[in-house]
């Protein structure tokens, strides 16, 4: 692999350490790693523009998507370990055996390097695990420890999953072309990093 850039490495560092989080606040740690996946680029281009690194000497943000997809299982396993005593042993099976599938997805795209892997493998535990938080913590009698609710849940969450895998993975859309298909609204550009790049500029 070539030499990484600061912002990516400094991404890394944060995907790394924050996620610890999680041992300590499975909920709000887990919102907060959650969002640091869905900004790491944003901050990736900010930390460069920053220190005025020349985008043409950015060779490695080819690779950063590999590294991606280990550092969401990585924080998805966190998550796993804080949650191995909750509820009924159904729903720990069912809790362990979405992780299991995303990660054998992953797997997979790492060794093919087919982004349809991570369609056909999606995330649903991501769903899972923050439904099951937010409900054990707020709402009890709502978790998922029946076969019933595991249903429900799984159902829910697979197929709002599958929607944001396909925009993700087999059409090649950002947030920003998707809000723009789906509804009447266009984004204008700059992207979102360029506008926070702007409040540094004299």
């Amino acid at each position: 692999m070539p030499d990484l850039d600061p912002g990516t490495i400094l991404v890394i560092f944060l995907r790394v350490t924050v996620p610890l989080t999680i041992l300590r606040y499975p909920l709000g740690g887990f919102i907060i790693s959650l969002a640091l996946d869905g900004l790491h680029m944003p901050i990736v281009h900010l930390t460069n523009d920053l220190l005025k690194i020349p985008e043409e000497s950015l060779v490695s943000r080819q690779h950063y998507h590999l590294t991606d997809k280990w550092l969401d299982v990585y924080f998805l396993a966190l998550a796993a370990i804080v949650s191995r005593k909750w509820g009924t042993r159904g729903f720990r099976a069912t809790s362990f055996s979405l992780l299991f599938l995303r990660t054998v997805g992953v797997i997979i795209f790492y060794i093919t390097g087919n982004r349809m892997m991570l369609f056909f493998f999606p995330n649903v535990y991501e769903y899972f695990y923050l439904y099951s938080a937010a409900v054990r913590k707020w709402a009890p009698r709502l978790f998922p420890n029946t076969f019933g609710k595991l249903v429900i849940v799984v159902s829910i969450a697979s197929a709002s999953k599958l929607v944001g895998e396909y925009f993700q993975h087999v059409r090649h859309l950002g947030v920003g072309e998707i809000i723009t298909l789906l509804t009447p609204f266009e984004l204008p550009r700059p992207t979102l990093w360029e506008s926070v790049l702007s409040l540094f500029e004299e």
